[in-house]
């Protein structure tokens, strides 16, 4: 019921998206927005419907591609791609699909010819309805590959100074990292974040105390992470992946006799108790109880 539900609210959805953007595409022919106290039509609806500018972009994008138009002498024209908005209007194709084939037939180049593009367009739309939103692009990807083999001309690459990473330490001991990685560093890293984990279930002896049995994360490596009780959402599973990258980047380098360390300051009683915090060299508070965490794996002087 609930998915019955389901589809009969993403129908209606539709229906909407197509008025709403019918309805926009006849105030970018002949509305005044200034007459509402606005310079544009994307002004005036992100004011009037108090959305944000990203989403009043998409709207107003969508107006001008699927809309009708008129010439400057006032004469009607069909919408700039009119198998899409024919879908998009009888409720075939989502918001989402037309504007992602929008996207796509707008990366043909010049030079192809109108039957060429009719076809792309049509494939595309055709297609939609049996496939997912993602499969529409490598789709107009193979009609690009036929279309224009050679394909255009390549991007001169990134400046090598514009690739950074900058850290900023919290008042609280955390830190901000943010920075613009290169295609090679960046799929690598996403990789080994994004990696697939399954989860097995690890029944305990009998003889062990309750009997139950526990969660575990099983990593590529076959590494066990205890999750009993929890339900990491993605997100969560990216940073502990992370944390445990870098975890094991510096025990190795530590263990190779690298020349650096983490230093951390602090009292031997709140070492005993758990509590309080230390100080590293940069002079960052870290939380006893994060250092005990670690397992205080480094060497101690008093």
């Amino acid at each position: 019921d609930a998915i019955t539900l389901i589809d009969g609210l993403e129908a209606l959805g539709r229906v909407n998206e197509a008025l709403s953007t019918l309805a926009l595409a006849v105030c970018e022919r002949v509305g005044t927005p200034s007459d509402y106290g606005a310079k544009t039509t994307k002004a005036l609806i992100q004011d009037r419907l108090n959305i944000t500018s990203r989403e009043a972009n998409r709207r107003t994008d969508m107006a001008k591609s699927l809309g009708g138009r008129v010439t400057l002498t006032g004469q009607a024209q069909p919408p700039l791609f009119p198998r899409v908005a024919d879908a998009f209007n009888e409720g075939r194709l989502s918001a989402d699909q037309a504007r992602v084939i929008k996207d796509c037939l707008k990366k043909l180049p010049t030079w192809v010819s109108q039957d060429d593009r009719d076809y792309a367009e049509a494939t595309l739309v055709d297609k939609a309805p049996s496939v997912r939103v993602h499969d529409l692009r490598a789709i107009f990807a193979r009609i690009l590959a036929h279309v224009d083999p050679d394909g255009q001309e390549p991007l001169d690459a990134t400046d090598r100074t514009m690739y950074k990473v900058t850290m900023h330490a919290r008042g609280n001991g955390d830190w901000e990292i943010c920075g613009l990685l290169d295609p090679v560093t960046g799929g690598v890293l996403n990789g080994l974040l994004t990696a697939r984990t399954t989860v097995a279930t690890s029944v305990l002896d009998s003889s062990s105390v309750g009997g139950t049995g526990t969660e575990s994360g099983v990593l590529e490596d076959g590494t066990l992470i205890d999750m009993s009780g929890q339900r990491l959402s993605a997100q969560e599973w990216i940073y502990e992946r992370f944390a445990t990258l870098i975890g094991r980047i510096d025990m190795t380098r530590t263990g190779q006799g690298s020349p650096y360390a983490l230093v951390v300051t602090a009292k031997a009683e709140d070492l005993a108790t758990g509590t309080g915090v230390g100080v590293t060299g940069t002079e960052n508070p870290v939380p006893i109880s994060e250092l005990v965490r670690h397992g205080l794996n480094g060497a101690v002087f008093f």
